[in-house]
């Protein structure tokens, strides 16, 4: 995994340029220049592509859907999925924002 936009901790790993005008692998938008994100190895037919993720689609891969963490999506014997109305990319961002505000960890 390598990041872009975003300021690392740890040493080992890799920043490199954001991809700008790459297709998010998740919601299909082009990654901006001022996004930050992370690019995912995919294993197909052929070479291994770097495929990049704005950091909200990747966490939304992570964290599952709002309907997932809030327990109403099929996991849960619900039938939710992501909001009506929204583009993948602002479901993506609502399902991390409601992470974030939700985490256990958080601090007071």
């Amino acid at each position: 995994m390598k990041w872009f936009g975003i300021a690392l901790v740890d040493p080992e790993e890799t920043r490199i340029p954001t991809p700008v005008g790459q297709s998010c692998g998740f919601c299909q938008e082009p990654i901006g220049a001022g996004d930050r994100g992370c690019t995912i190895p995919h294993v197909g037919d052929g070479p291994v592509p770097d495929v990049p993720y704005h950091f909200e689609c990747h966490m939304r891969l992570v964290t599952g859907s709002l309907a997932h963490q809030q327990h109403r999506c099929s996991c849960y014997g619900g039938d939710e999925h992501d909001p009506p109305g929204m583009t993948l990319r602002q479901a993506a961002q609502a399902a991390f924002r409601y992470w974030l505000d939700h985490r256990e960890d958080r601090p007071c």
